[in-house]
Formats: C-alpha cells, structure tokens, sequence
C-alpha cells in the first residue's frame, strides 16, 4: 500500500499515499480520495474537509455522478435536457446549500462524458445542452428539498437506460474476483448494451487493451457493433479525450457495477436484490454475527439494513424487521411433516396465490391479471406452485450458507426421537391439510383475504 497500490472494493477504487493513512469508515462511503496523513485530498489536490465529504451536499452530488456514468445513450435533445434539467437541480441545491465548486465541476465532467454516447446529438447540440446545465446552475431556483426527486428521477432514467448491461445467472463467467477487461468483455451482455457507451467506458477502464476491445467487436455482428468493427472508426472513437477527473469517478464506479453484476456470491448479486424489488447491493460489510448493506435505489439519504444470521431477519432503522428468510425454520428444527409443511406454507402467504375450494371439491389459482380465482390450467399446476413457494423459501437459506461458508446455526437442532410425529395427523381425504376458500370474494378477491401474513416469510 506503500507504495501506492489501488485496494479496490465495492464501494471504490482507493489509493493510500506515501506515509499516509486511511479511514475505512469513510473510505466505505464509496469517495475515491486520496488520503494524506488523516486528512482527505483530492486527486486534484484540493483539500476536503472530513465533515464536508460526509455531508448530505457532496453525497448527492457523487450519487448524481453515478448514475451519469451509467447512463445509456440518449437520441434527441428533449431527452438529453431531461437528464440535464435533473443534473443541474441537484447541482444548484448543493451549490445554494454552500457546497464548493469541485463538484459541480466533477458533475459538469460527467455530463460531457456522458453526451459523448449519444450518437444521435452532434456537436453545437452537445455544446448548447453544456451551456443550459451551466445557465441551470447558476440561476436556477432550486432548494435542497429539490435534491430528493431530481436524483430519483436521475436513477430512474438510468434504470431504464443503462450503457452496459452485464449476464446474469447461469450466463455468468466467473473468472475469480479480480477484475480484468476479459473478464469484464466476457460478461457483457452484447445484445443490450450500447457499444458506444463500451469503447468510451474501456478507453477509462483498460487505456492498455484497445486491441481486447477492438477483437471483442469484430465478433459481434455488425448491427450490434455499429460500426465499430471498422478499425478507424474504433480508433477515432476510443481517443476522444476525457476529464481527469472523471477517470477515477468513472474508473470506481464500473468496477463496483462490474463486481455487484458478476464477481460477488450470489447472495449479494441475486438473493437480495430479488427481496428488494430489483435494488442491486451498493455495500456490504460481512461480519461475523451479521451482514450490513445498502442499496442503489435512487435515495439521497443511504439507509443500511442489517441481517442477522441468528434469527435471519432484515431491519432497518426506523422501521423494525422488513423481511424474514428463516420462514420453514420450524419444520427444519421438528424434523417436520406434510402438516407443518402446509401449516408454514399458509404462514408465508401461499394461500394468495393457490387455494382449495371445498365446495367444488378442487384447487382455485389466483389470477393477478383479471383479479378472479381460476381452475388449474394443469393438472399438476397447483403442485407446481407449491414447489415454487417452497424453493423461494430455501433458495436464500442455501445462498446465505454458502456466503458465510458455515451452516445456519440452527442447523441440526432436530429431536430425531420426535422427529415426523405430525405426519399421519390429517385424515385420508388430505382435507386438513389444504388451504380452505370458503371464503371466497364474490367480485373476485383473493381467497382468504384474512390469510396470515408474517415477517417470517416475506415484507410486512
């Protein structure tokens, strides 16, 4: 570290100088900063008050930052002055709040960097929507009460419209967790990303590998490649110049996107990320009684939710437990049968989606569509969702066993002298086992509309 080596983690790309020394609790809010005997510099030099960086004005201004450098191509100008007008709201609410220069400055890098994947604006465009982002943060009337929806709506555009997308589940190539441009090229999913955004991206990421880049592109087909299968049309691309100090933004940022997509275990790049609605995980910190992360979700202000591996609850501060992974802990413990089995799976809200009606004698589907219980489409439908409720239940458990390397802690706790006393309880129809629909909405509603619903298994 000595002798400046980068230490890359999800959060960012940083470097220790010479004699200097770092803190991690900072170095974890994702800021790529220098550090030079206790004190932060930037790469420019410029001095940065602790308190400063930490404070909400530069965190939404480097959030701002992020989704810039993973925002996908725009055709028209009405869409650039979207992303524009949301850009300069945040950096005219900062710059009001009393925050510096620098990282407008930083901000206005990103958005020159970023115009440069639109193919479809050309220069005075480029030049007149700069001079707009300029005008808007000068004189536009904004407030810090401003910041909250305009960094949203920013993080919502690049959902929609993001540079590079990478392969997920089995597609994945894990080639360890050390980043490389083979390993980041073979991950790329080529059918949706912009290859623009790419070559502009690697010219940041691996200046060294423009031929790795170049020969990725000539196997593409030649509508994915858009023309940059040709050689002087790669080259003139891959030389457009580029801010300094985007370099490290960007440099951070695309490693930390590369390693949530491909390089981390699969509990943090699926499992959570599906629990949350799609948020893929901005941190973590494993520890050893429990997992702390935070989201990319779109919000100013950072929430860090924390997982206990006892109880596998998920909380949050302010709002208690949000989500419960340990749902069919009980029949586990019990050695359980058939009717704790059935009596967890109602626990988990099963019974919102499948149920028994036992005034036709047969199971009803819920239909999300038109809102009406329907008859099976299959025969073994009902049996499918079963397996499907059970398999989304265990599916974090052995994700979350094989992120820590160790069983869960109640693994093993069965009585085996007691063990499947339950499972002859019901009698031979099975009837005690199903989930009854006597009451059934007479406009459609979900069957057991009072059906339990618990933390143990799902959001409150």
């Amino acid at each position: 570290l000595a002798q400046g080596q980068s230490l890359c983690s999800s959060g960012g790309s940083f470097v220790l100088n010479e004699g200097g020394d770092f803190d991690t609790e900072r170095l974890a809010q994702g800021q790529s900063l220098y550090s030079c005997g206790g004190s932060f510099v930037s790469e420019d030099g410029d001095s940065l008050d602790a308190s400063t960086v930490d404070n909400g004005n530069h965190v939404a201004m480097r959030k701002a930052a992020h989704q810039l450098a993973l925002m996908g191509p725009v055709s028209t100008c009405e869409d650039a002055m979207a992303v524009i007008r949301c850009t300069a709201t945040v950096a005219a609410s900062n710059l009001q709040a009393g925050s510096d220069n620098q990282a407008r400055d930083l901000l206005q890098a990103h958005v020159q960097e970023w115009l440069l994947r639109s193919l479809g604006l050309n220069e005075e465009d480029r030049r007149l929507l700069i001079a707009e982002f300029q005008s808007l943060c000068r004189h536009g009337a904004s407030s810090e009460a401003a910041i909250e929806p305009a960094l949203h709506e920013l993080w919502s555009m690049r959902v929609q419209n993001c540079a590079i997308h990478f392969k997920q589940g089995t597609d994945v190539v894990r080639n360890g967790n050390t980043w490389s441009a083979d390993s980041f090229l073979g991950n790329v999913n080529d059918r949706k990303t912009d290859m623009t955004s790419l070559v502009l991206c690697m010219r940041i990421l691996s200046p060294e590998c423009h031929c790795t880049v170049y020969e990725y592109l000539r196997m593409c087909s030649q509508e994915q490649a858009c023309g940059l299968h040709e050689w002087d049309v790669f080259l003139r691309v891959w030389d457009t110049p580029y801010s300094r100090c985007v370099k490290e933004s960007l440099y951070s940022t695309f490693v930390q996107i590369w390693r949530a997509s491909v390089a981390l275990h699969p509990f943090i790049r699926e499992v959570i990320p599906k629990l949350f609605c799609g948020f893929n995980v901005y941190e973590y910190t494993k520890g050893e009684k429990d997992l702390q992360f935070t989201l990319d979700d779109g919000c100013v202000a950072t929430r860090t939710y924390k997982l206990s591996y006892d109880t596998g609850e998920i909380r949050v501060e302010g709002e208690g437990v949000i989500y419960g992974l340990y749902g069919l802990k009980e029949f586990f413990v019990k050695n359980g049968g058939p009717k704790l089995m059935a009596e967890l799976l109602v626990a988990v809200g099963i019974g919102k989606t499948v149920a028994f009606d036992k005034i036709h004698r047969g199971w009803r589907i819920y239909d999300l569509t038109t809102g009406t219980w329907r008859h099976p489409s299959t025969e073994h439908e009902p049996q499918s969702i079963v397996g499907d409720t059970v398999m989304q239940q265990l599916e974090p458990l052995i994700q979350l066993q094989s992120f820590r390397g160790t069983q869960c802690p109640w693994s093993g706790a069965a009585d085996d002298e007691g063990s499947g006393d339950d499972c002859n309880s019901s009698d031979e129809t099975g009837e005690d086992d199903e989930c009854d629909s006597d009451e059934q909405d007479q406009n459609g509603g979900p069957l057991n509309s009072s059906s339990h619903t618990s933390a143990r298994g799902g959001r409150k």
